[in-house]
């Protein structure tokens, strides 16, 4: 359901426009209350300027910040937010000491230099990457199969996060390519096997 919004809102800041209008006519009770929780929660944080919703129509209106950080967020940092925040509530949970950090920049001996998205190591000092994706992310498939081997790290320990895949479509990939894949729920099960 998150996806529906951020999916929504990333198209309208894509198009120009501020003011994004969501039709929840066609959901049921339980997702209508996750989407206009999750709205209110935006709201509240200010990544929205305006949160209105019209109960009797079904329909949220919000009017969209235009910084540049939030329009960032929108368009994908969101996913690394919402990975690096899940991940430290896991450890917090499990009382499991990590090193973690998200955003950094790592150099090759060739001069090559990637940014990783998530990364942190274990309580045996096994190095973890997380990739994460919320769009299309089957033009890099190749650029992590050599990120994978630049870290000289294992199939296990190179995740890629992609939200809103199937359980399907994770083992699939994950069987086709040298990578494992997870999506925005079986992420933490994957976490606590290579812990």
């Amino acid at each position: 359901m998150l996806k529906f919004v951020s999916d929504q809102i990333k198209y309208i800041q894509n198009k120009g426009y501020t003011n994004v209008k969501l039709d929840l006519s066609k959901k049921n009770q339980k997702e209508i209350n996750q989407i206009t929780s999750f709205c209110k929660e935006m709201h509240d944080y200010s990544f929205v300027a305006k949160y209105f919703y019209q109960k009797k129509d079904k329909i949220i209106r919000l009017t969209l910040q235009t910084a540049p950080k939030i329009r960032a967020f929108f368009n994908g940092i969101w996913m690394e937010w919402f990975t690096f925040i899940k991940l430290l509530e896991f450890f917090q949970d499990k009382k499991i000491d990590a090193s973690c950090m998200r955003s950094i920049q790592v150099s090759f001996p060739n001069g090559v230099s990637n940014e990783l998205d998530i990364f942190f190591l274990t309580k045996k000092n096994t190095p973890v990457c997380i990739e994460c994706k919320s769009g299309e992310f089957r033009q890099d498939i190749d650029k992590y199969l050599k990120l994978l081997k630049q870290l000289n790290i294992q199939k296990d320990q190179f995740i890629l996060c992609i939200f809103g895949l199937s359980k399907e479509q994770t083992q699939g990939l994950t069987s086709m390519y040298d990578l494992t894949f997870t999506n925005e729920i079986n992420l933490m099960s994957h976490i606590e096997k290579i812990i």
